[in-house]
Parts: C-alpha cells; sequence; structure tokens
C-alpha cells in the first residue's frame, strides 16, 4: 500500500532501482565526443604544399603570351598594341586638356568676370576628337558592342569565320565613313566665320578616325585568318568557349 501510494504521487520513482530518481534532461542531444567541431567558413586547414596558383582575371581578359602565335601574327600583333598605346596616351592628353580649359574657362567667368572666347572652339573640336580616336581604341581592343545571342549558337571555329566576315563589312563602312569625312571637309573649308580652330579641320576627324579603326580591323582579320588557315583557336576564341 505504502508502495502504491509512493508510486501515484511519484511517477518517476519506480521499483527496479530501488526508489531512485533519474537525472533530469532539458532534450539537448550531448554531442558525441569523437565527431570534431564545425570548421567555420573560409578557413582553410593547412597544407604541406602550396595550393596550386590559378591566373588572375586580367591575365584571362589580356593575356601576354599565345602560345599559338607565329613569328608573322606575334608580330602583327605587336603594331596593333602599339597603335593602342599610343591612341590611348592620346586621349589622355585630350582629355586633360580640355578639362584643363574648362576649368581655367569657368574660374575666369566666376572670379574675374571674364572669358576666353578660343575656349568654345578647343572645348568642341577635343570632344570631337576624343569620340573618334575612341572608337579607334576600342577596335584595338575588341571592346565594340556585339550581338552574342547568335555567335553563342554556333562552333568556335564558325564564331571565327563570322568575325572575319564583320572586318570586312566594317572595312566597307569605314570606306563610306572616311569617304563622307572628306566630302565635309571640302564643304566646310568653303565656309567662313572666325573660329581658332577651322571647322575642316573638325572634319577631318573622321576620315582620321575611320583610318585608325580600319587599320585595327585589317590587323586583327589577317591574325584571325591565319589561325582561321592552321585550323587554330585564338585565346579569346578558346575562352569564350
Amino acid at each position: 500500500m505504502c508502495l502504491w501510494r509512493s508510486a501515484l504521487y511519484h511517477p518517476d520513482v519506480s521499483e527496479d532501482d530501488g526508489g531512485s530518481k533519474p537525472e533530469e534532461s532539458d532534450g539537448r542531444v550531448e554531442p558525441a565526443r569523437d565527431i570534431p567541431k564545425t570548421r567555420k567558413h573560409g578557413t582553410v586547414e593547412p597544407t604541406d604544399g602550396e595550393p596550386p596558383s590559378r591566373a588572375s582575371a586580367f591575365e584571362l581578359t589580356h593575356p601576354d603570351v599565345f602560345p599559338d602565335d607565329t613569328t608573322f601574327t606575334a608580330r602583327i600583333r605587336s603594331i596593333d598594341r602599339m597603335i593602342g598605346a599610343g591612341e590611348r596616351l592620346l586621349l589622355l592628353a585630350m582629355l586633360a586638356t580640355i578639362v584643363g580649359i574648362g576649368a581655367a574657362q569657368a574660374l575666369a567667368t566666376k572670379l574675374f568676370d571674364h572669358s576666353f572666347p578660343w575656349s568654345f572652339d578647343f572645348i568642341r573640336g577635343g570632344t570631337f576628337a576624343i569620340a573618334m580616336i575612341a572608337g579607334a581604341y576600342a577596335s584595338q581592343q575588341a571592346s565594340q558592342i556585339s550581338m552574342d545571342l547568335v555567335t553563342r549558337k554556333v562552333s568556335p571555329r564558325t564564331r571565327l569565320a563570322m568575325r572575319v566576315v564583320l572586318g570586312l563589312v566594317t572595312l566597307i563602312a569605314m570606306y563610306l565613313l572616311a569617304k563622307t569625312g572628306l566630302r565635309m571637309v571640302e564643304l566646310t573649308a568653303k565656309e567662313g566665320g572666325d573660329h581658332t580652330i577651322p571647322a575642316h579641320w573638325l572634319a577631318l576627324l573622321i576620315p582620321i578616325g575611320g583610318l585608325l579603326i580600319a587599320v585595327h580591323t585589317i590587323l586583327r582579320s589577317v591574325i584571325d585568318i591565319d589561325y582561321f588557315r592552321r585550323r587554330k583557336l585564338p585565346p579569346e576564341q578558346i575562352k569564350a568557349h
């Protein structure tokens, strides 16, 4: 009777354990002693050897070495880079000149109520020159806007052939641009007006820019044709694939 009352009022007490009460638990599962702690994200266990080196994004985009280049294509590529380097320096110089003239004009107007009449012609001519030279430099860097919807559906060798065809179309467009620019030079040379930079000088920048774009297009097309003839893919095509 006493045992029945004890079990009724104290359910945790059983006859088997001699009245001892089991240890209370809060529901947590104790981790096993043989399981190591979780490693923090981003940590790397020390190793005996160094991890393998990996090329940077700059090296992948602008490789310095082209293993499949022949002596001829390497020379063509070097000429293309030299012209591009000259265009880059010219762009920086023109941009610095325009910014300097614009700042001087603004300060002279605000502080001394004086204006330089020639500043407008320099800024206008420099801006137009930057636009034309920048187009040529973009051609050297192959940074023009292109449609990838079609080229991604074809093989790398077909893309290479399409680049050659696109180069021929570009040359035709640059021929028409240069022809139109020369016509504008003739027309603006007959116009009058007192300008620090004559209008026909600005018009002359059109055929000059078209000529530079055509030169870069020819050099890159020659490289593509040589790779196509040798059944190889230029590095740009290999990375894209």
